[in-house]
């Protein structure tokens, strides 16, 4: 085994990792914590000569085709890792599609009564769904690139399992996340996110406008609870949730609903506001915080998280906060419930959403002292290191 006390290490990121995620996040953290430790990295989104140059490689996102990646490493001898972020898609994808175009079709008649009808059939049968899902997607597409890889890093057991299942082949470690953007908080108070949208005490939900994200699903659930909701989302990808969304938002919640984003002007579309960002960005990461810091309660009943970075960013506030039941976040949090702070919704239930939601309402906020909110960039890294060193 030949030793490095100093490497080049390249990064594959997806193609457009212009559009911010928490797997950028994650792999921010990551690359931080090895310069910290001497080694140079390097971030390509799609293949380069100068890639060949380093020592070791990580393709990344294993749910997206990393055929072209997996032959250009094995071409060129290059030794590489996985950093999987490996969704289950054959337990949520169903659904989640199923979700969408239930709701997108309901939407689609011009009467509210014919919308409300085919709403109450979803809360009187969530799994009525099932008859409305895409094609799956191939899990297999990836295994000859999870197999050759010298490890494969999973962020939780439950995504090892995953992993392990697609490709019995690989070789898969679990090495834990930070807490994304808590990480880089105090505990001042800031007031920068309620002096942009002239409100407090709403309830809350963080991410990209996407079907995995279930916006549909909070917006439904919530419709009648009196307090405001407040979506951020940055830029993304899928034009016709984005129109759902709105048109859903617009028409079918009673009381105030926000839309904070960097991707539309200023508006009022019935009962929506949108609220642009500040110079079209993203919010600043002092903006964010406090976001989570005047927070009633945060709202994420997403189909799918591993773990779910906006928990652990709620959660650093003592936020009352509405999981997903198919995250992974119970093993970054080490307690199942944490005296009540967090509830479990299955994604595509309404009435498991609403009634949990209106339990945490009641909740108190509490300050939380939890192992993840003390493990560190360089911490990530020297498990990574170590599989390293271990393979090359």
């Amino acid at each position: 085994m030949l030793f490095f006390s100093h490497m080049k290490i390249g990064i594959i990121t997806r193609s457009n990792a212009s559009t911010w995620g928490g797997d950028l996040k994650a792999l921010h953290a990551i690359s931080d914590g090895l310069q910290k430790l001497g080694h140079d990295v390097f971030f390509y989104t799609h293949l380069d000569e100068h890639l060949s140059s380093c020592d070791f490689a990580f393709i990344t996102n294993t749910c997206l085709d990393q055929r072209e990646n997996h032959q250009w490493l094995m071409d060129k001898g290059l030794p590489y890792g996985a950093i999987c972020f490996h969704e289950d898609f054959d337990k949520y994808l169903g659904y989640c599609t199923g979700f969408f175009n239930y709701v997108k079709n309901s939407l689609r008649f011009p009467a509210n009564e014919i919308v409300n009808e085919c709403m109450e059939r979803l809360y009187q049968n969530p799994e009525i769904v099932k008859w409305y899902t895409l094609a799956r997607w191939n899990t297999q597409i990836n295994y000859a690139a999870l197999r050759d890889a010298s490890f494969c890093i999973a962020n939780s057991y439950q995504e090892a399992e995953t992993v392990r299942r697609d490709c019995p082949e690989a070789k898969v470690n679990v090495v834990y996340w930070t807490a994304g953007m808590a990480d880089e908080w105090d505990d001042s108070l800031s007031n920068d996110f309620v002096e942009l949208i002239k409100t407090s005490n709403y309830l809350l939900q963080v991410g990209r406008l996407e079907p995995r994200k279930n916006q549909l699903g909070t917006l439904l659930a919530c419709q009648d609870i009196e307090h405001p909701l407040v979506f951020i989302a940055t830029k993304g990808h899928h034009e016709e949730y984005e129109q759902a969304f709105i048109e859903c938002a617009s028409r079918m919640r009673t009381g105030p609903t926000l839309l904070v984003t960097d991707k539309r002007k200023s508006d009022q579309i019935g009962t929506l506001q949108i609220i642009q960002m500040p110079n079209e960005e993203k919010l600043s990461t002092n903006c964010l915080k406090s976001a989570y810091q005047h927070a009633k309660v945060h709202v994420h009943p997403a189909f799918y998280e591993l773990p779910g970075y906006t928990y652990l960013e709620s959660l650093r506030y003592g936020i009352p906060t509405l999981a997903s039941r198919w995250a992974s976040i119970p093993e970054y949090l080490g307690e199942a419930n944490l005296g009540g702070l967090i509830s479990y919704a299955t994604p595509h239930d309404l009435n498991d959403i609403q009634n949990k939601v209106e339990s945490l309402l009641d909740v108190a906020k509490v300050d939380l002292d939890l192992p993840i909110y003390r493990r560190t960039s360089m911490d990530v890294a020297r498990e990574i290191e170590e599989l390293i060193l271990l393979r090359v």
